[in-house]
């Protein structure tokens, strides 16, 4: 049986980036002209908004595509408001064999995992202020405080629940923008540790 921390360690993995690597038999050049004929760095709005993309295939990854870096989530997932897409970001590295090795992380975005841990500091503040505050007024014989104490339950059930079916999208997801990439470079592998190892 698992321990509860073990639990823990696994579950807070989920948040992590986890490494990827991906190897295409064309050299750099030519994966940046694939990853860029097939890229938008702006949203959906903005894309369908302008006139230069009229009569344009729809783009299948977002983000920046650059000889430093490359950066990118599949296009339908990131126009949404989902938080939790999974971007690509990673290096290409040529092989000397005329080949290119593509490694990076593959998760969420940082600016995103920064404002969950944000959300959960300060919402765990409040909670346990709430709880603190019914649990007082309770000791002074007001039921009143019973809403007071347990509504913070309720609530961390229902950001739990978020997380829950957020992390369980990004698991999906991932392996659709590992295809995704492989079908852009004609990658022969993918490789990516599993937070749960």
């Amino acid at each position: 049986m698992q321990t509860r921390a073990v639990i823990e360690r696994r579950w807070l993995a989920l948040f992590r980036s986890r490494p990827v690597s991906l190897s295409s038999p064309y050299p750099v050049e030519e994966c940046l002209r694939r990853l860029s004929t097939v890229s938008a760095q702006r949203g959906a709005t903005p894309w369908y908004l302008s006139s230069r993309t009229v009569g344009c295939p729809e783009p299948r990854l977002r983000g920046d595509v650059e000889p430093s870096r490359i950066f990118v989530a599949e296009w339908k997932a990131a126009s949404g408001r989902n938080s939790f897409v999974p971007w690509l970001d990673a290096r290409l590295e040529p092989d000397g064999e005329g080949r290119t090795t593509f490694r990076g992380q593959i998760g969420l975005r940082p600016e995103v995992v920064t404002v969950l841990a944000l959300i959960a500091g300060v919402g765990g503040l409040i909670c346990m202020a709430m709880v603190v505050s019914g649990i007082a007024v309770l000791a002074h014989g007001h039921l009143s405080g019973l809403p007071l104490a347990l509504w913070p339950f309720a609530m961390a059930a229902f950001i739990a629940g978020i997380n829950f079916a957020g992390l369980r999208s990004l698991e999906r997801d991932i392996p659709k923008l590992i295809r995704e990439v492989n079908a852009v470079l004609d990658s022969t592998n993918a490789d990516f540790a599993s937070p749960t190892a």
